[in-house]
């Protein structure tokens, strides 16, 4: 995987673009025009529930998940103004994701001001069969 980050400020609004490509494939684009101001993400918001995660969750195998704590100060978001997604969706994801994220009304965008993160030692959890 090959990336490169672009960050520009122009008629006081922050534009962003991620590219991105698997090898040998061809570049996939992310754009993004934003207010030039941070704000606090507003409790109970949709940004707060995308943005905000105390633990994370990986399928380990077919029976094990592992659960990571995740550690960071509250981010603050840019408003969005403008994107654009240019992606081979199907490639990168799978032609069953496609569906649901090509053509389609984008729900929601955010533009963070992340910060360092710490993930703590994941810690196992074993699936127990269910008795009916």
């Amino acid at each position: 995987m090959v990336c490169k980050i672009i960050h520009l400020g122009i008629n006081h609004h922050l534009l962003a673009e991620y590219h991105w490509k698997k090898r040998g494939e061809y570049w996939n684009i992310t754009k993004i025009k934003a207010a030039n101001s941070s704000e606090n993400i507003a409790e109970r918001s949709e940004a707060e529930f995308i943005l905000e995660h105390y633990f994370g969750y990986n399928m380990l195998n077919a029976t094990t998940t592992i659960e990571y704590a995740v550690e960071h100060p509250l981010w603050q978001i840019f408003p969005v103004i403008d994107f654009s997604l240019q992606a081979g969706i199907a490639n990168l994801y799978g032609i069953a994701f496609a569906p649901f994220i090509q053509d389609v009304s984008t729900q929601s965008v955010f533009f963070a001001k992340g910060s360092p993160v710490i993930v703590r030692r994941p810690v196992k959890i074993k699936s127990v069969p269910l008795s009916m």
